[in-house]
Parts: C-alpha cells; sequence; structure tokens
C-alpha cells in the first residue's frame, strides 16, 4: 500500500515537474472597474430633500460629483440645479447630500452620481435616480 502512495505522489510530482508546465495562478480582476457608485434613496429631509449615495464597489472611490435637478410638477420649470462635491468613500460607504429648493412638495428630483462618467465602474446603470415628492 505504502509503494502506491509512494508511486503515485511520484507521478504527480513528475507530471507537475515536466518542462513547459505552468501552475496556474489565480486570475485576478487587474485592470478591470473596481468602484459601483449608486443613487439610494431620495426623500424629504426637513426643508430640503436628501440624496443617498453609496460605493458599491470592492475598493476605495476618489471623489466625485452629484447633479441634482427638481422640477415643478405641474409646470414643469427648473427650480434648482447643483453639483455637489462627493469625498472618496470606502468600499460600501453611503453619504447623504442635502439640496434645499424652493419647495420639496410636487417635485421631481432627477440625482446623478458621476455625472461625466469620468470614474470607471462596475455597473454605469445605477448612477442616475429620479423620484417625485
Amino acid at each position: 500500500m505504502q509503494r502506491v502512495l509512494f508511486a503515485l505522489a511520484g507521478l504527480v510530482l513528475a507530471a507537475s515537474s515536466l518542462p513547459g508546465a505552468q501552475a496556474q495562478q489565480p486570475r485576478q480582476n487587474q485592470g478591470l472597474p473596481k468602484v459601483d457608485f449608486q443613487i439610494g434613496q431620495i426623500g424629504p429631509l426637513g426643508q430640503g430633500i436628501a440624496i443617498q449615495v453609496k460605493n458599491g464597489g470592492f475598493a476605495m472611490s476618489p471623489p466625485t460629483s452629484v447633479s441634482v435637478n427638481v422640477h415643478d410638477v405641474q409646470s414643469r420649470r427648473l427650480l434648482l440645479a447643483k453639483s455637489l462635491n462627493v469625498p472618496a468613500m470606502h468600499p460600501g460607504q453611503t453619504r447623504r447630500v442635502i439640496v434645499v429648493p424652493s419647495s420639496t412638495q410636487g417635485v421631481m428630483v432627477r440625482a446623478q452620481i458621476d455625472p461625466r462618467n469620468r470614474v470607471p465602474e462596475t455597473n454605469e446603470r445605477n448612477n442616475t435616480r429620479t423620484a417625485r415628492q
């Protein structure tokens, strides 16, 4: 029994040491985006509107910005157009940005993080959210 085990071990060793044989290296996501900006909930907060932004990726994000537009639902008049800076975020970190339009009732809020697509992300389709207040 011991001879068989040693023989098998020798074959495995011999096979792995053949010329040209290379050990398999684990694949890594080198060069692939590791940040995933997301717009979360949009809702009233006191006299303003709070917008949650998140880095849902698995790497530290660089600083970015959020563009926010607030329109009156009935007249479609633009009440507020603002760009806000968002500091770098750790993976999984959530921040809240707040805007204070002239009205928070009967408005449509559109928020977009990384509006110029400067940061490569794992998912570019979750950067915008629209909510009616």
